[in-house]
């Protein structure tokens, strides 16, 4: 049923988001398009116990907030339970908008376990083999305390590879691992290496060269590279 709906009496529950983080720059383009007279589809609610808890189209939303709209269309579903509606989230975000990432997997994965969906159903919603699933699980490790961390795929690797340990592995500020940084870094690091301006004279940097030789020499090889 499609009703205009008042956004702050909207429930947002990130638990329930299939997504690692949210991209302000897809909102914006949403907002800039809303403002330009495009239409979009309404989002989609879930009622449960009582609350209209958010379940497809966190990026409309966030757009109709910043164009300072106080109201939006929306459908409105009845679920039995927040399981119901949590799969349901996890396979709209599969089908349209943006694609899941294997980062945006790990936390689905972790909250599909802690729902207790079987092994056969969380393949399914996930649209991914036993291998792949394996793969992802490999990727999520605990902390002493029991939290729960989701390694990006550089850290995986040098976990698999025996280059660091678990524990060294969950104290990785990760933020800075976005692919894009992370080639920034090596082509500046790069050029002062070819302009030999290196700062080898500073005692610090030279032992974070000579790590980062090693590592490097650790996990790859010239044979790599074709």
């Amino acid at each position: 049923m499609e009703q205009i709906i008042k956004i702050d009496e909207i429930v947002f529950k990130e638990e329930l988001y299939p997504r690692q983080s949210v991209s302000y720059v897809t909102a914006g383009n949403y907002a800039a398009k809303m403002k330009a007279g495009v239409k979009f589809p309404p989002i989609l609610l879930g009622r449960v116990n009582g609350d209209l808890i958010l379940v497809d189209g966190y990026h409309r939303m966030l757009a109709h907030q910043k164009i300072k709209e106080e109201y939006i269309k929306a459908e409105i579903k009845k679920y039995t339970s927040l399981k119901e509606l949590y799969k349901e989230a996890v396979e709209l975000n599969n089908t349209h908008g943006l694609p899941l990432s294997s980062y945006d997997n790990l936390k689905i994965l972790a909250t599909l376990e802690s729902m207790e969906f079987t092994p056969f159903e969380i393949e399914s919603i996930l649209k991914a083999t036993p291998d792949r699933v394996q793969r992802y699980q490999s990727r999520i490790i605990r902390r002493p305390n029991g939290s729960q961390v989701f390694l990006k795929a550089p850290i995986a690797r040098l976990l698999e590879k025996g280059c660091i340990t678990e524990e060294e592995a969950a104290n990785i500020d990760q933020s800075h691992f976005q692919v894009q940084q992370v080639k920034s870094i090596m082509i500046q690091l790069i050029a002062l290496l070819q302009d030999d301006v290196y700062p080898w004279g500073d005692a610090d940097m030279r032992v974070l060269g000579v790590e980062v030789y090693q590592l490097l020499g650790r996990s790859v090889s010239i044979n790599d590279i074709s």
